[in-house]
């Protein structure tokens, strides 16, 4: 990854060079104070910023997670940022000094074409450099183990996705190979992401739930594994809506009441956090390995 030439412009070298006529490409070291000089300066003509997006940019960086690419930022020949403001401002936000590609000299009219294919998923890259099987259900998977521990729906980027496979990879693998029926409603990242999250506690116990889970044989009236598959096929058959974390919480409450109480019958699973400060609270390692992912 290191053979590239960086062109350690300083800052009055670079403004010249982006000021002369004709398109060039190089790669710069850019710092913070340049990063929120072109922000302030040159980014006149662009597309809302996305907070998600620059959190997660920042993360990386912060983490030395960030990879140099073929994707960085380019200017128009008058001097007007045409891509990369998110880049940036993950700069800015993370202190920061980060190699990118940057282009200038472009027509202003080719920031019309920018970012309009259709984005490479992170399953589909999950599967092309690590030989994920069902790679977008996985990514989704992991989504969802990231909402649980850190409780909002900011973005994940492809590192943290992967670190997050490793920490979880013998228990995504489990859930994925013993996931089984026709009952598409059953087969729902939100209850796939919190079998893992609680098999990482009980694996045997929750492996058993899951079976049950989707055969559906000889379950109890009551059984917590019985209301939930009623829940899930309601919830895609007009019943009440649930978010996806909603649903994993559910989940979660019913695991516990299986794992501590599996021959009480229940009335309904209860909507809450129970299920998930359980199984939480047994895993403080892993809190603290994924809340420093997304320390920004």
């Amino acid at each position: 990854m290191n053979n590239f030439v960086k062109t350690p412009l300083q800052e009055k070298e670079f403004w010249k060079w982006i000021e002369k006529s004709g398109i060039d490409v190089r790669f710069v070291e850019i710092n913070s104070l340049l990063a929120n000089k072109i922000l302030i300066e040159r980014n006149t003509h662009n597309r809302p910023f996305y907070d998600s997006t620059d959190e997660a940019y920042a993360s990386d960086m912060a983490g030395k997670k960030w990879e140099v690419t073929h994707q960085g930022i380019a200017f128009d020949k008058n001097g007007v940022l045409l891509d990369g403001q998110q880049r940036l401002q993950s700069i800015v936000w993370s202190g920061k000094t980060i190699t990118l590609l940057v282009t200038k000299g472009l027509d202003p009219e080719s920031q019309f074409v920018m970012d309009s294919g259709r984005n490479r998923k992170i399953g589909d890259q999950g599967t092309l450099m690590y030989g994920w099987e069902n790679g977008n259900l996985r990514s989704a998977i992991i989504r969802m183990l990231a909402l649980l521990w850190i409780r909002t729906g900011r973005k994940v980027t492809n590192s943290q996705t992967k670190e997050i496979s490793d920490i979880y990879d013998e228990e995504i693998n489990l859930i994925l190979k013993n996931r089984h029926g026709s009952i598409s409603s059953l087969i729902y990242a939100p209850v796939l992401g919190a079998l893992c999250f609680a098999a990482k506690v009980s694996r045997e116990k929750v492996i058993e739930f899951e079976k049950n889970y989707f055969n559906g044989e000889n379950l109890q009236e009551g059984s917590p594994i019985l209301r939930l598959r009623v829940n899930m096929i309601n919830r895609r058959n007009g019943g009440k809506k649930q978010t996806r974390k909603e649903s994993a919480c559910i989940t979660l409450n019913a695991l516990m009441q299986y794992i501590i109480n599996p021959n009480v019958p229940i009335k309904r699973i209860q909507n809450n956090n129970v299920g998930y400060d359980f199984f939480a609270n047994k895993q403080p390692k892993i809190n603290n390995q994924i809340k420093d992912l997304f320390k920004y």
